[in-house]
């Protein structure tokens, strides 16, 4: 609770769960889970959970061109305050979509624009100076061993079936706060 109000967020706000997220280090493309997510719920119960603030590949045709140069950037969400809400379903699972505060699905983030899986200090900060932003950002489900995503919020198929029940289901809404560990 003490990280998610020191990032400027709040807990369980209206009654609605909190997921924290801590990014292991820069982040970065990587075919395994390593970033912790901690759901604190209304009534004081915390559950810790093993997934990815990150993507699990560096490049694909679904992702924007930002560089001009033929390949796709992928994404990374800035760390920071959201509002997720019910998406439906994605992948054979319960999804949830990141919006910002104000409700826009379009969301702050860096992009890898050349592919090499990593979001370097010059990326990040061309990237901030272009304004770029991701959309369709999701909580969902990955493979078992690695994330399955361009920028979207995964975990193990175990360890989301425990998140989606620690955040009140498949119809749950909650805010979310992102941080990087250093």
């Amino acid at each position: 609770a003490t990280m998610v109000r020191r990032a400027g967020g709040e807990v369980c706000p209206n009654g609605q769960p909190t997921v924290l997220a801590i990014r292991a280090g820069e982040g970065g493309a990587a075919r395994e889970y390593r970033d912790r997510f901690v759901v604190l719920t209304p009534n004081g119960r915390v559950h810790e959970f093993t997934g990815a603030t990150y993507p699990g590949q560096s490049s694909s045709r679904a992702s924007p061109d930002v560089t001009g140069d033929g390949r796709g950037d992928v994404g990374m969400i800035r760390p920071g305050n959201y509002t997720v809400v019910p998406n439906g379903n994605h992948a054979g699972a319960a999804s949830y979509h990141v919006r910002t505060l104000g409700g826009s699905g379009s969301i702050p983030g860096w992009r890898d624009s050349n592919q090499d899986g990593t979001y370097s200090g010059t990326e990040r900060g061309a990237s901030e100076r272009r304004g770029d932003r991701l959309t369709g950002v999701l909580f969902h489900q990955g493979n078992s061993s690695a994330p399955s995503s361009i920028g979207c919020q995964t975990m193990s198929p175990a360890e989301y079936r425990r998140f989606i029940d620690a955040v009140g289901g498949p119809r749950a809404s909650f805010t979310y706060t992102l941080v990087a560990s250093r």
